[in-house]
């Protein structure tokens, strides 16, 4: 609809738009064209669609976490990013350190590094995520210390600090209950998430393994499938989500979540038995063909 409402200039994309999306093309030939033609002419499919929206009005993309892209969306990237140089299209791209990103030195891409907080930033954010400009005294520098500049890090420390009672509000105000020797924070995030995973209950615990065998986004209907959460399963998935653990990723055309974070999944992931996995990923695969068998 979003396509045909451009009128006749982009009917000619729509086959090809629609077969990207596993959806009958509704043309034969499409189907049975032969697979590099048929990429070429998506390609141009997607960069006139992309087009007609910038002159609308400007269009940002925004495209995360490059370092898992495959190599066809790659340069399908790069191709549109080509394309569109002229048009009023921004592209807005993160990746992790150690991918090299395909622009080379075109003189239309800019580079800019994510540097680590520093001490000051790293409290501030500590300090929004309680809405209090009083954090206490005594937690700064373990804050600091452990998280080394890293949001994340900053992020679970802090609900670890809660989780544990170590911090807590008081008449307005948080304060830290125990005293900094009293007080066990790991020195590696994937050990704070593992802690954080570990005080779940035994039923919220297992949901977030069952979602991260399905991956970084699962949907509700196939996470219910797999569980034998005897018509919890939503009550557990909304407690996950108050611990932010998991975030509500899509209402349609199902209702789907997504780990709020990679290492959230990869560290319930693999808390798992590798059994145990091998298993889970077969449940998963079965369910899979019985729930979505149209596709």
């Amino acid at each position: 609809q979003g396509v045909s409402a451009f009128g006749e200039v982009l009917r000619p994309a729509i086959p090809y738009l629609k077969h990207l999306l596993s959806v009958s093309p509704g043309e034969e030939g499409v189907t049975k064209m032969d697979p590099q033609i048929r990429r070429l002419k998506t390609f141009e499919a997607l960069r006139a669609f992309i087009w007609k929206l910038a002159e609308l009005k400007p269009l940002v993309l925004v495209v995360e976490d490059l370092h898992w892209m495959d190599k066809a969306s790659e340069e399908l990237l790069l191709y549109l990013a080509d394309s569109c140089a002229a048009a009023r299209v921004l592209f807005v791209l993160t990746h992790r350190p150690g991918y090299t990103n395909p622009f080379g030195d075109r003189t239309y891409a800019t580079r800019q590094m994510l540097n680590r907080l520093s001490d000051q930033e790293s409290i501030r954010l500590a300090e929004g995520m309680l809405a209090t400009s009083d954090f206490p005294s005594e937690l700064r520098g373990l804050i600091i210390r452990k998280a080394e500049g890293n949001p994340f890090f900053v992020e679970e420390v802090i609900k670890s600090l809660m989780e544990i009672g170590a911090l807590q509000r008081q008449n307005g105000h948080y304060v830290a209950t125990r005293n900094l020797a009293e007080i066990y924070v790991p020195d590696t995030i994937q050990d704070v998430i593992m802690g954080r995973i570990d005080r779940l209950g035994d039923s919220p615990k297992k949901a977030l393994q069952l979602a991260s065998v399905i991956g970084r986004e699962f949907t509700v209907r196939l996470l219910d499938r797999i569980s034998d959460s005897k018509g919890q399963l939503g009550k557990l998935l909304q407690d996950l989500k108050v611990l932010e653990l998991i975030y509500e990723r899509s209402l349609f055309p199902e209702l789907a979540y997504m780990f709020k974070h990679a290492l959230t999944q990869d560290v319930a992931y693999n808390s798992l038995l590798i059994q145990r996995r091998k298993d889970l990923h077969r449940l998963v695969a079965m369910a899979i063909e019985e729930l979505y068998a149209e596709r």
